[in-house]
């Protein structure tokens, strides 16, 4: 078994720490390094009435509630399960490091390109790693069976090519893994931006070693909306909640999330789907191709440096505008380049931009 030791990924979206070390108001930027929706209008969704009402409230003067049963049965309710099958915590990542607790994981598989957090957390945990690209396990499941592990992460879509794997797979892919008694954690944080695929939570009952890990931070348009969710057996989700931090979301959140209404906000996608098909017919114009098969609300990219003196990342943010390079990703190198989706009015913008450095010699 591979035991691998490079460093994992930074994470994306460090837009406050650039305005502050450059001088700039955070305004200032165009950020297509972090993947959130931008599509959607706080405005018509009432997120802005929301917030000035829970504002006035001033939860911060004392200590949040613990118990988020009503919340828990919200999220039970949208995806056809039942509450005790869910844990609430403070974004995907505590629930990531707590699944693994409960594992007793000695030796994982990472189907990559994903999240870095994955490979952060098995290390914090002295648990071995093997990555293995998403793509030939896609091809051929049965691999699995070549490999000994007792823990297994999978992003669905991936991140960051946006690549989906088709339920049929997901089955092969529990299946192979339950026979091995090894868990799976499959992250369905952009699961709302993919319509051609619904999430896997009714499989749940089906494979008692499947925890699916759910973010609202992607789909609301706000990642300092630190809450998610994972879906799992009864007896996994009471053993990821018995172990979280008290008060760790703050009331604030919690009340956010009493009063969304997700029907709605799904209708931000269908916009998003133009845009997202737009940007890659206009990349392809130039002659720069995507990578994967974009799916969700983001576009993974190759644009060689060539003989230029900067790097396309370097004469963006030149003009304050910040997008993701891939460098550190396993499977990527330093021309491969992540950007979000935005309005029309801003993926122009960039891809002005982009056209410019193309253009230099």
């Amino acid at each position: 078994m591979i035991t691998d030791t490079s460093e994992p990924a930074d994470h994306g979206g460090n837009i406050i720490s650039i305005a502050k070390k450059t001088g700039k108001d955070i305004n200032d930027f165009l950020d297509f390094s972090s993947n959130i929706n931008e599509l959607i209008d706080p405005a018509i969704y009432g997120y802005s009435k929301m917030v000035h009402r829970i504002e006035k409230c001033n939860y911060f003067r004392y200590y949040p509630e613990t118990d988020y049963s009503d919340i828990e049965d919200k999220f039970a309710r949208m995806n056809g399960v039942e509450a005790d099958m869910i844990a609430v915590g403070a974004g995907m990542t505590p629930l990531i490091y707590r699944s693994l607790d409960i594992s007793n994981a000695s030796r994982s598989i990472v189907l990559y390109p994903s999240f870095s957090e994955y490979e952060r957390a098995l290390r914090s945990r002295n648990i071995a790693i093997t990555p293995i690209p998403s793509d030939i396990v896609r091809k051929n499941p049965e691999i699995l069976k070549s490999y000994s592990y007792d823990f297994l992460f999978i992003a669905n879509p991936d991140n960051p090519t946006g690549t989906l794997t088709d339920h049929s797979t997901l089955r092969k892919i529990l299946k192979l893994s339950y026979d091995k008694n090894a868990t799976v954690f499959l992250d369905e944080a952009f699961i709302e931006f993919c319509t051609g695929l619904e999430s896997a939570s009714s499989m749940v009952r089906g494979f008692p070693n499947l925890i699916i890990g759910r973010t609202l931070t992607k789909i609301t348009g706000y990642p300092g909306l630190r809450i998610g969710y994972t879906i799992s057996s009864k007896k996994i989700a009471y053993e990821i909640k018995s172990g979280l931090e008290s008060w760790s979301i703050g009331q604030e959140v919690l009340e956010f999330c009493r009063h969304l209404d997700l029907t709605h906000v799904i209708d931000s996608i269908k916009p998003l789907e133009k845009e997202r098909e737009y940007m890659i017919k206009k990349l392809k114009e130039m002659g720069l191709d995507t990578v994967g098969l974009p799916s969700a609300n983001y576009i993974t990219f190759r644009c060689s440096k060539g003989s230029r003196q900067e790097s396309l990342e370097d004469f963006l943010a030149q003009k304050l505008i910040i997008i993701r390079n891939l460098k550190k990703y396993r499977g990527m190198d330093s021309d491969t380049f992540r950007i979000s989706i935005k309005s029309r009015e801003k993926n122009n913008i960039l891809l002005r931009s982009l056209k410019e450095y193309l253009s230099m010699q």
